[in-house]
């Protein structure tokens, strides 16, 4: 066999590999664990966002409740309202107390769920930012990589979280109004982004 030809199998043979290993870090990376719900004031919805369809109810059932998620040992959660600003999501880990999110801006709903398939639950929630013009947003927190994730875009889309199937997905939907829903996919973090998957 000649030298040319050993280089151009082997050539073709790292391309395999490489191609390979892609296929597996793409599953990994796209297969979610379970959702475990933490509270939602949007479990109501349907299509779109509205005033009328949001309820709190779920939402001030949580205060001062601990949860613990499989995956995360050792952590409890829970929600505590403090006069001063409001309501705050508190984790709990080896007896002390650590604000996860800085106060002042509303979360609507809260899950925990393997969205990047490292075996650890990430903290993912919807939140509203502004006044005036608001936008709503998605938040995961990795507890594991100790890093926060964002997906918004201020003033072209909003995005909320809700459970389809089982999963976690995101629904993109026309800013302010929320009258189209643009978009529905999985919640997916791929190359220390938020994404949307197919």
């Amino acid at each position: 066999m000649t030298n040319t030809r050993k280089a151009l199998i082997a050539a073709v043979a790292m391309l395999v590999l490489c191609a390979a290993v892609d296929i597996i870090i793409t599953a990994r990376s796209s297969r979610q664990g379970a959702v475990t719900k933490w509270f939602d004031a949007h479990s109501a919805v349907t299509e779109g966002w509205t005033s009328e369809s949001v309820t709190w109810e779920d939402y001030t059932n949580a205060f001062n409740k601990e949860i613990s998620v499989d995956g995360l040992p050792g952590m409890a959660f829970t929600i505590e309202d403090t006069e001063e600003s409001g309501p705050r999501l508190i984790m709990i880990k080896d007896g002390a107390k650590e604000l996860l999110f800085e106060p002042g801006w509303q979360i609507d709903n809260a899950y925990f769920c393997d969205i990047n398939g490292d075996k650890a639950p990430e903290l993912c929630i919807t939140r509203i930012v502004g006044s005036g013009l608001i936008d709503m947003r998605i938040y995961a927190m990795d507890f594991k990589a100790g890093k926060v994730y964002e997906l918004s875009d201020r003033g072209q889309n909003d995005y909320l979280l809700i459970v389809k199937d089982g999963r976690l997905c995101v629904r993109r939907q026309t800013p302010m109004t929320h009258e189209t829903v643009l978009e529905e996919g999985q919640l997916q973090l791929k190359n220390g982004e938020l994404v949307i998957g197919k």
